[in-house]
């Protein structure tokens, strides 16, 4: 059994209006998340109050992050296990963003729908195209840069003219995906773009393994691009904004194998 060193301690009152399994889950979930994340500290429950026992780092930083939970739950906001992981992922990376600023930052609003950035990348991401007006949105498979994009563009529709360019409906295949040939059709798209004038881009469609018909990209005032290659270096004269999406590995290949699955088979 670990010995855990018990030289701070500290209380944690929760205010009556919040719910404890609110905070702790509705089956300890978030607790046990917690106490994980923090193995050198012990935590007990009572009523109302948390006690936290251990180092005083790790006392003091589970003492945050407490704080920053319930900052969340005031909003009205739920937490979820990602939620909790998250935020102990931005407090051990001394963030200089909060993550209940964070977490209940509504960035966008549409028809009733709050999006919000789930991780510091993701608000940059927002920040940058509510700034700029060509956005390159980068990172690995299954780190959100086309569910991002996509909301984004939703939100804004009727505010902007917005177009948002999938790199996968432009690489020629796999195997010759990162061409130059890629990278000189997306800077003619961007000169045009900044000219005022509407470009046409070849399309390439998967399942024939070949390109086949064509898009019409009007003008806009907006226009994200995403996808893998998006900020190469032979693109780099042409970058507004790059932002770039992280994800943990084992998450990633997650949400690939239950968007794309049916590719593998």
């Amino acid at each position: 059994m670990t010995s855990i060193s018990s030289d701070f301690q500290s209380r944690i009152v929760v205010p009556p209006s919040l719910s404890m399994s609110a905070l702790v889950g509705s089956s300890d979930e978030y607790l046990r998340t917690i106490e994980n994340s923090f193995p050198r500290v012990e935590l007990h429950v009572r009523g109302n109050e948390i006690n936290l026992l251990g180092p005083a780092d790790e006392v003091k930083l589970a003492n945050q992050l407490f704080s920053e939970l319930i900052t969340v739950l005031r909003t009205g906001q739920s937490l979820s296990v990602e939620t909790v992981e998250r935020s102990v992922g931005m407090l051990r990376s001394e963030s200089e963003i909060r993550p209940s600023s964070l977490l209940t930052a509504d960035i966008l609003t549409s028809r009733g729908k709050s999006i919000r950035p789930k991780t510091v990348n993701q608000k940059a991401y927002v920040d940058a195209i509510d700034k700029h007006t060509v956005v390159f949105g980068i990172g690995p498979a299954g780190s959100g840069k086309s569910t991002l994009a996509g909301e984004i563009a939703r939100a804004f529709a009727g505010t902007y003219d917005i177009e948002v360019i999938h790199l996968d409906e432009l690489y020629n295949g796999w195997d010759d995906a990162l061409s130059e040939e890629l990278f000189l059709r997306i800077t003619q798209l961007i000169v045009a773009q900044r000219a005022g004038k509407a470009t046409d881009l070849a399309i390439y469609d998967w399942s024939a393994a070949a390109f086949s018909g064509s898009r019409e990209v009007k003008a806009v005032q907006l226009l994200i691009i995403e996808g893998v290659g998006s900020s190469n270096q032979l693109l780099h004269a042409n970058l507004t904004t790059s932002i770039w999406l992280d994800i943990d590995q084992n998450i990633g290949l997650v949400r690939v194998l239950e968007r794309d699955g049916n590719l593998f088979g």
